[in-house]
């Protein structure tokens, strides 16, 4: 079957049967071995360079995951929360809030939000001017020393591997929550919002301000409770008996 598929013999079985021919020339055993070789050597060099468009496939194709490269793209060029739509001259564009919030936790006195479960609740509040109901689109990306975005991380299997919250009112808080075995232990990362209204269907312009926090597993130091009736091992440490030993010492030392 190799023969058929890689195409560079003429029969199955080739080797040590027939002489090939290559170029009008009889070859000897050795150079038709070597001529096989060779063609074998360029068909599975194809056949691997075929099968690589799989691999390589983007999200436009049906891939998966479609990373943002450009952390300040208009939300609308990315639009995980609905269909952008032409704005409207009636219409106002919703706004994210200016303080996203990461949680369970405290912000600490360099302005991070310290969680310490591995599961993450990202919040922020959205306001419509037209009183529409609306929503927030949550972009996460790891931080460097300085909390600057680096790369985006998926926190969801959908193309542009974000979370999109549920509609609320005009001035309440959207909130997602990033599952466990998204983000890794004692990592720092940033994120932001954008907001989706629904009756409009247009887009923040531009996103919220980011939001730093750090996620920090706490270690369980709680020991079990000792089980009373087990042997105790040490043997040294065993109750004290006072026993008298004296008339077994005389019979030892008679002088």
């Amino acid at each position: 079957m190799a023969c058929h598929v890689l195409g560079v013999i003429g029969r199955c079985g080739g080797i040590g049967h027939e002489p090939q021919v290559e170029k009008g020339k009889i070859l000897s055993g050795r150079s038709r071995r070597k001529s096989i070789l060779r063609r074998i050597t360029v068909g599975v060099a194809t056949l691997l360079f075929l099968g690589s468009g799989v691999a390589t496939a983007t999200a436009a194709d049906g891939g998966g995951f479609d990373r943002n490269q450009n952390p300040y793209a208009a939300p609308s060029t990315r639009p995980a929360a609905g269909p952008a739509m032409k704005s409207l001259a009636a219409a106002s564009r919703p706004v994210s809030g200016k303080n996203p919030s990461a949680g369970p936790g405290k912000k600490d006195a360099s302005g991070v939000w310290q969680v310490s479960t591995p599961e993450v609740k990202l919040s922020n509040t959205v306001t419509d001017a037209d009183g529409s109901t609306a929503n927030l689109t949550f972009e996460v990306w790891t931080a460097d020393s300085s909390g600057n975005p680096k790369t985006q991380v998926a926190i969801s299997d959908n193309q542009y591997g974000v979370l999109v919250s549920d509609f609320v009112k005009s001035g309440s808080t959207a909130s997602v929550t990033v599952g466990a075995g998204r983000l890794k232990p004692n990592g720092d990362y940033v994120f932001h919002t954008s907001a989706y209204a629904k009756d409009s269907g247009l887009y923040e312009t531009s996103w919220s301000p980011w939001a730093r926090f750090h996620v920090s597993m706490p270690v369980d130091l709680t020991l079990p409770n000792p089980n009373t009736s087990a042997p105790n091992p040490d043997q040294s440490a065993q109750p004290y008996t006072n026993l008298d030993y004296s008339a077994e010492l005389v019979e030892l030392m008679p002088w």
